[in-house]
């Protein structure tokens, strides 16, 4: 069962093997997938995914024919982009209903990210992160965890640019709003470093 197009649409949605996240309008796609005027989910249009995820009001559950899924993506009406689930996770992401796009897991994770409703932008884990990263609304851009880090950043959301914390760093720098430039917590340091607002220039530990 392709992507269903509605009378309205002319083109279906393009299903390259290439597409890992369902319905992404980047430059190269050339059409994007139908979506009618009650159905707020776009189809999944994985490689691994034979049938595309197609949902419709009445539908609570759509269809996910991949065999190696032992339970579909569950997505509600109210979910504006179904998850796209990989053949190699076994449980598929829960997306609240208010993600405009969904969140794309690694085939090496084995529970996707599960992404608040406040978040319009999923956050991007890497393969070797086990935990997806929990990214408060207020942070535009997601942070970008590094594959050696076991816990993940939190980003406070007054802080741009989310802190860069080296591999040797078990746990993330905790900077405060009032510093523009997170602090540079050397490997050598267990506990990294508790910036005040009155100091202009982070520390160098």
């Amino acid at each position: 069962m392709p992507c269903d197009v509605s009378p309205q649409i002319a083109t279906p949605c393009d299903v390259s093997p290439q597409i890992a996240t369902p319905c992404d309008v980047s430059p190269q796609i050339a059409t994007p997938c139908d979506v009618r005027p009650e159905i707020a989910t776009l189809c999944d249009v994985s490689p691994e995914i034979v049938t595309p995820c197609v949902v419709s009001p009445e539908i609570a559950t759509p269809c996910d024919d991949s065999p190696k899924i032992a339970t579909p993506c569950d997505v509600r009406i109210e979910t504006a982009t179904p998850c796209d689930v990989r053949i190699e996770t076994a449980t598929p992401c829960n997306v609240s209903p208010e993600i405009v796009t969904p969140c794309v897991v690694s085939p090496e994770i084995a529970t996707p990210c599960d992404v608040s409703p406040e978040i319009a932008t999923p956050c991007d884990v890497r393969p070797e992160i086990a935990t997806p990263c929990d990214v408060r609304p207020e942070i535009a851009t997601p942070c970008d965890v590094r594959p050696e880090i076991a816990t993940l950043c939190d980003v406070r959301p007054q802080i741009a640019t989310p802190c860069d914390v080296r591999p040797e760093i078990a746990t993330p720098c905790d900077v405060r709003p009032q510093i523009a430039t997170p602090c540079d917590v050397r490997p050598e340091i267990a506990t990294p470093c508790d910036v005040r607002p009155e100091i202009a220039t982070p520390c160098d530990v």
